[in-house]
């Protein structure tokens, strides 16, 4: 199955392009991406990010779940960020970030909220993990709003910091997604 194009009010999450690379470099490359991301350092060389690009780009068996780099629907050509929904060590777990300049936007909700639904509506996964830095109240409101609970301390990885981080982990069940979600999903 091809990887989808998903939608939201104001988004269009699409699969990565060859191209992306220096506009996922551009905007990753900030010292609070990497604050709240594993995978991500600052500063983020562009050589890294044409290396995953091309990684992402050669795994067709995760290309149902992305990543996917979110664009605005008024302009398709300017991105804001990246997500996905990801394979991990206790199940599936949803990933994302935007761009410092495009914070407080909610586009990084908007994108959180197409994924938990794709999860669950299209893949019919029955629970979905999403998790945030400790210290990230923004995340923690997102995944309150999509039916996390009972939060679980872990120590995640920072390659920021090349150490392990207070990280908190939230369990999303389809029930809570759309208990939590059914006004906005039917607007």
């Amino acid at each position: 199955m091809p990887q989808p194009v998903l939608t939201t009010k104001r988004l269009i999450l699409r699969p990565f392009r060859s191209g992306d690379a220096p506009v996922i470099a551009r905007l990753a490359n900030h010292p609070s991406i990497a604050e709240i991301t594993a995978t991500i350092r600052y500063p983020y060389p562009a050589l890294d990010t044409v290396r995953f690009v091309r990684c992402m780009l050669t795994r067709p068996e995760d290309a149902t779940r992305g990543p996917f780099l979110l664009t605005l629907k008024s302009n398709p050509c300017y991105a804001v960020g990246a997500a996905g929904l990801h394979t991990g060590k206790h199940g599936y777990l949803i990933g994302y970030w935007v761009g410092a300049a495009f914070r407080r936007r909610v586009y990084a909700s908007e994108a959180a909220r197409a994924l938990a639904q794709y999860g669950f509506e299209t893949l019919e996964l029955p629970v979905i993990e999403i998790s945030c830095r400790t210290h990230n109240h923004a995340s923690r409101r997102i995944i309150e709003r999509l039916g996390g609970r009972g939060p679980k301390l872990r120590m995640g990885w920072s390659r920021m910091l090349g150490q392990k981080m207070p990280t908190l982990y939230y369990d999303v069940t389809r029930g809570n997604f759309l208990s939590s979600n059914r006004l906005r999903l039917s607007r």
